[in-house]
């Protein structure tokens, strides 16, 4: 009762801003903003970045290399962990953050950005104290070191997830890559306690909790810093992200190795080189198409008068054997009719002489 009315009286003395941090009063070395404010509705107070939605277009024109983003990260969270434990701020990680810790201790080596929670109270003592606080930090691998921005968003006072455009309540920014943070306020579910859960809980991300789940937190280690995690952390994680992800070694193109404690990318098979193409064969004259099959009656019909040649060769033959004969000449020459007459006529004198 007495949250609620202290964030009744907070309404009343800090209204709500509809838009993050000035580009101009914020920006470290652009000339553009990326953030994609123009295109986000007003009421909106966070903006990803136009080309990623896990960068700040306000600091990052694009993302960085794949090979600088895990020491990025790194970066961040080391920084963070410090300047909380320094405040005297309360904090824990969670979500992907909170699986990354369950296998290793590390961040997930496909992870782009870190999730943390705070109480409502720790939020309100950020706002009032630290909000728009840089905090600079010299880190291995960073020459210049790396400027971090703790940002408040002022609709954090708003409780009910129905500000659905407003989840995150804070965020650590690294002014120089654009990463950040997302902090997120746990707060007591009163509709739930109503009901007689006495010990709800809830973020505007309408995730739900149990005090007994979070509370008393557990002291452990996270890329080497120390770091609060939550009491019942395996439940948290199984009602999350299922049971299958405190045992799956084999993930997001990665396999863990159980004796170094690493996510290991699985090595892509070689690709083949490809064979030199072979020089196109000229190409062949086309044959001349076969006549096609005549039909059976047809083929009979050619058949039959072929089969009949034979007998007429004779009558053939016989012709030419009368022209031969006709052709070659006459020993003796035959006698006429008439001059067989004459013959007999003359006999017949010769014996009347007699």
């Amino acid at each position: 009762m007495l949250a609620f009315l202290f964030a009744a009286l907070w309404l009343a003395i800090v209204r709500p801003v509809l838009c993050d941090a000035d580009f101009m009063s914020v920006r470290t070395s652009l000339n553009t903003d990326f953030s994609g404010k123009q295109g986000n509705p007003a009421q909106k107070y966070f903006h990803e970045s136009t080309f990623h939605y896990h960068y700040d277009g306000r600091f990052a024109a694009s993302t960085i290399k794949e090979s600088q983003r895990i020491p990025a990260l790194k970066g961040l969270i080391q920084s963070y962990l410090s300047t909380m434990a320094d405040i005297g701020a309360e904090t824990w990680i969670m979500h992907g953050t909170l699986l990354g810790w369950w296998w290793n201790q590390k961040v997930m080596p496909w992870d782009t950005d870190i999730d943390v929670q705070v109480s409502e109270i720790t939020m309100q003592f950020l706002a009032q104290y630290y909000n728009m606080t840089e905090h600079h930090f010299k880190l291995p691998g960073f020459k210049k070191g790396r400027t971090y921005l703790l940002e408040i968003n002022p609709n954090y006072v708003i409780r009910t997830p129905d500000d659905w455009m407003n989840v995150i309540d804070a965020r650590w920014i690294d002014t120089s890559s654009g990463l950040f943070i997302d902090m997120t306020s746990v707060r007591k579910d009163y509709d739930e306690r109503a009901k007689g859960n006495h010990g709800a809980l809830m973020c505007k991300d309408k995730h739900k909790y149990n005090e007994e789940s979070i509370f008393p937190l557990r002291d452990s280690y996270f890329e080497g810093m120390p770091v609060k995690i939550p009491y019942d952390y395996t439940s948290l994680l199984v009602k999350e992200y299922g049971a299958s992800c405190l045992t799956n070694t084999n993930y997001h193109d990665h396999i863990f190795n159980e004796e170094t404690k690493i996510w290991e990318p699985i090595p892509k098979e070689p690709e083949k080189p490809k064979e030199p193409e072979k020089p196109k064969e000229p190409e062949k004259p086309k044959e001349p198409e076969k006549p096609k099959d005549k039909p059976q009656e047809e083929q009979q019909q050619q058949q039959e008068p072929a089969a009949k040649q034979p007998e007429q060769e004779p009558e053939q033959k016989q012709d030419d054997k009368k022209t031969d004969q006709q052709s070659q000449p006459q020993d003796q020459p035959q006698d006429k009719p008439e001059d067989k007459k004459d013959t007999k006529r003359r006999r017949r004198r010769r014996n009347l002489s007699r």
